[in-house]
């Protein structure tokens, strides 16, 4: 029994550790850019309210992680029947903070000082980033969500299709959402910094996935 309790150990261990590395939620399909879906004239177009909109963030390497958060510069959405046909979002890089609960201010400000330079997101040059939808279809089956979305997420000067869930909601007054949980992979968008694809060594390296949550208010 003692020697079991000792092999368990290091396995404990190890799924501790593989569980800290990555990001929480499922990997989003991410392919080529595609078009861009094109309001009609009959659509009701509503605008993103910037102070109630948010997205959470997540990076995560051996042992570690980091959270924070993201806000829109601007953004609107179109509705038409009770379905979104088209929208656009614009992302304020300058906006980006660190929420770790047990970080004090000068820790948090060194990390974002790495992460807006040209080592990840070079914010300088590109303070923004930008998703445009291509299409959102009603799903069933996936539990909380309601629909599927697709669009065109740019980062620095690269756009890659991007596809998570949702749960929206459509009204009169104007149209809400909130992902799921879910990854991307910084490396297709050319953020290499501390990928093991880019030689680090695996003990000391950045997990290539990034975990997003938003939610989205538009009135």
């Amino acid at each position: 029994m003692k020697l079991v309790k000792l092999l368990m150990v290091p396995f404990v261990a190890m799924v501790m550790f593989s569980c800290s590395s990555s990001p929480s939620g499922e990997a989003a399909a991410t392919g080529e850019a595609t078009n861009t879906a094109t309001a009609t004239s009959e659509a009701k177009t509503f605008n993103a309210d910037v102070s109630s909109s948010l997205i959470n963030w997540e990076g995560t390497k051996l042992g570690g992680s980091h959270v924070g958060t993201l806000a829109l510069a601007s953004g609107s959405v179109s509705v038409k029947d009770g379905n979104i046909e088209a929208g656009n979002f614009v992302i304020d890089m300058n906006s980006m903070k660190c929420t770790d609960k047990d970080a004090d201010e000068e820790t948090k400000a060194s990390l974002i000082g790495h992460l807006t330079t040209g080592d990840f997101f070079e914010v300088e040059k590109y303070p923004e980033a930008k998703f445009e939808i291509a299409e959102v279809k009603a799903i069933e089956g996936v539990e909380g969500m309601t629909h599927s979305i697709t669009g065109n997420l740019t980062m620095k000067d690269k756009t890659l299709s991007v596809t998570f869930n949702a749960n929206v909601g459509i009204s009169e007054n104007g149209v809400t959402a909130e992902s799921n949980n879910f990854k991307i992979n910084r490396t297709e968008w050319g953020i290499m910094y501390g990928s093991t694809l880019a030689g680090a060594v695996k003990e000391k390296a950045i997990n290539d996935e990034i975990g997003l949550k938003i939610r989205l208010v538009a009135n």
